[in-house]
């Protein structure tokens, strides 16, 4: 499918840094993958001078296939990853300089809870019962870029401080360790800094709603003047509180960059346009969505008594219309609805 207007208004405008907001369906990947094209194609960055950071790895290996789609093979993309991948690469080849050993161990859940298991019996063997809380808390001070030191004394301060006694026993990272090891090394060795700053001269990010302060301090170390900064992301969407999701990043990114250019994505191509109006009586975008599926079935609204009748309705209805094959909503719930009543 050919870009929109606005969807090449942003791909072809470079030199500055770029915020995109884009709702559902707009075509996120697709001008992400655009843009890293354009920019190799056009000789204004090497493939070594563009790092593109998906917020899972499952994300970034979509765009990956989809950059091989556009023509662009596996040996000629740039680094498309996660910001805990990237920050994995520069501890193992600079870690050294702040004391980690270039074999550290990256401690995944199940290491993590004996290691402060381990942590909360040296401290207060009574607080065991609180593990999943500590271990919760610990997530969220890291994603707020909060190390001991950084807190008032108490017994939390204290099992933070031995967890991280015993991880680095252990030669071992946690998984937002990464990101604020990756950030100390920056801001302790300036050499190093500039050394990345002149690798990577286009920082391309994704779901930047979804970002935690410490990922954004790392960010703004890495992007330095920033004129290769672009990201993209939903101001309307923020799902990831629970590990430090700060929405108010996207929403203040003016503030941190003033010279950024602030561009909308509003062709919806995935929700048709009931949808698209329903969601926005609640979130009010503006520029609102603009589906490109019209005239689609309404949406239904049902109330039952209890989660087990609803259950019970949805799966009627997914094996009704399979049996039938008949797929339009609006015959499948009327005819439900039928004999409900």
């Amino acid at each position: 499918m050919p870009l929109t207007d606005e969807q090449r208004d942003i791909v072809y405008t470079h030199g500055q840094p770029m915020l995109v907001l884009a709702g559902q369906g707009t075509g996120k990947t697709e001008v992400l993958a655009q843009k890293i094209l354009y920019l190799l194609r056009n000789g204004l960055a090497s493939k070594k001078e563009i790092v593109g950071i998906t917020f899972t790895t499952k994300a970034a290996k979509s765009m990956q296939n989809r950059l091989e789609e556009l023509g662009l093979p596996p040996h000629e993309q740039p680094m498309i990853c996660t910001l805990h991948s990237l920050a994995t690469k520069i501890l193992k080849e600079k870690g050294s300089k702040i004391n980690i050993s270039d074999e550290f161990l990256i401690a995944d859940d199940h290491e993590t809870k004996l290691i402060l298991r381990d942590a909360i019996v040296d401290i207060e063997p009574e607080a065991m019962k609180n593990l999943k809380k500590w271990k919760h808390k610990i997530c969220l001070s890291k994603a707020d870029k909060k190390i001991p030191e950084d807190l008032s004394s108490g017994l939390f301060k204290e099992v933070y401080a031995r967890y991280q006694e015993l991880l680095n026993f252990h030669s071992a990272l946690d998984f937002e360790d990464l990101i604020i090891e990756a950030s100390k090394l920056f801001e302790t060795d300036k050499e190093t800094l500039n050394e990345y700053r002149t690798k990577i001269k286009h920082l391309l990010i994704d779901e930047f709603q979804d970002i935690n302060n410490a990922e954004y301090f790392l960010i703004k170390l890495l992007s330095g003047d920033a004129k290769g900064l672009f990201v993209v992301g939903d101001d309307k969407q923020s799902i990831y509180g629970w590990r430090g999701g700060n929405p108010r990043i996207i929403l203040g990114f003016g503030d941190d960059f003033p010279d950024a250019l602030k561009k909308t994505m509003t062709k919806c191509f995935r929700c048709p346009d009931k949808i698209i109006k329903g969601a926005d009586e609640f979130i009010k975008r503006k520029p609102p969505l603009q589906p490109q599926e019209l005239g689609s079935d309404p949406i239904w609204i049902l109330k039952f008594k209890s989660y087990i009748k609803e259950a019970n309705f949805i799966s009627n209805w997914i094996k009704n219309s399979l049996k039938n094959e008949t797929y339009s909503a609006i015959q499948t719930v009327e005819g439900l609805l039928e004999k409900i009543h």
